[in-house]
């Protein structure tokens, strides 16, 4: 099955996959200095890695 898209949100949806790289690459700086400022291991940051984007808690253990 195929959907047809017409030009005029052809446009949105552009303008909609601009809108989600440029909050990614933000994301991405962000990520990557709370790792820098963890000095963790690569398996580490894995695990971080986890917690955040798929909200996995088995693997940290947090501060009380």
């Amino acid at each position: 099955m195929k959907i047809n898209i017409n030009k005029k949100h052809q446009k949105e949806i552009l303008k909609f996959k601009k809108l989600i790289e440029s909050h990614r690459k933000e994301e991405d700086k962000f990520f990557e200095g709370l790792i820098a400022s963890m000095n963790i291991s690569d398996e580490q940051v894995e695990i971080i890695w986890d917690h955040i984007y798929n909200d996995s808690d088995w693997m940290v253990e947090k501060e009380q």
